[in-house]
């Protein structure tokens, strides 16, 4: 599994079981914005020395697409059949997603609707280009990606399967570098989740603005 961020890239290596898996190794490269001729080249040389380091031959690779590339819309409906709700997603799509359907790659997920009438999709959609990017970038060192998710819906996958806690209400923050992902969740059901512009980053260079240094 293959999570690039902005600061860093993060390869962590599991075996699975039929009832649960075991992580057998986890490397994390700083992205060094002084290397290369631009910041695809940079994560292209951190990505370079995780694979000089980690063995993955024959290994099934899972990546996330950054949020910050995604466009996320909760959208509700006044039916629950599941045909129904995909033939009526590009029509909302038209009307809530910035972009022309036809430049957007869309998938969607279910969530808890208090209502019995109704229900309720987190839609996610980015432009095809942004996808053709991403790939372009990992084939580059050698990787094809054979799945590629959303990191709000890795991180609360990631709950799922730990948890233990029946109907607990949860809030998970990821703060990064220069993101923040926000996913809340109600008794093992997704609510919502958003990214938000600012992390760590944005901390550090206020506090050294403050005190005029690097």
């Amino acid at each position: 599994a293959l999570d690039i961020g902005t600061s860093a890239v993060r390869l962590l290596t599991a075996r699975t079981g039929l009832r649960n898996f075991q992580v057998t190794g986890l490397s994390i490269e700083d992205i060094s914005r002084d290397e290369g001729d631009g910041p695809g080249d940079a994560v292209r040389q951190a990505i370079g020395r995780l694979l000089a380091e980690n063995d993955i031959r024959g290994c099934t690779i899972l990546c996330n697409l950054p949020m910050e590339k995604a466009i996320v819309r909760n959208i509700a409906f006044p039916f629950s059949d599941a045909e129904k709700i995909s033939a009526a997603i590009p029509y909302e799509a038209e009307e809530n997603m910035p972009f022309s359907i036809d430049e957007l790659i869309m998938d969607f997920q279910s969530l808890k609707s208090p209502r019995s009438d109704e229900a309720r999709i987190m839609l996610a959609a980015t432009p095809i280009e942004a996808v053709r990017e991403q790939v372009g970038l990992l084939e580059s060192t050698g990787l094809r990606p054979f799945r590629m998710g959303l990191e709000a819906n890795a991180l609360f996958e990631c709950y799922r399967y730990f948890n233990r806690i029946p109907d607990e209400n949860i809030i998970q923050l990821d703060i990064g570098h220069e993101k923040t992902i926000l996913v809340i969740a109600r008794g093992g059901d997704l609510l919502y989740t958003r990214c938000i512009t600012g992390g760590f980053g944005s901390v550090h260079r206020e506090i050294a603005a403050m005190n005029r240094c690097s």
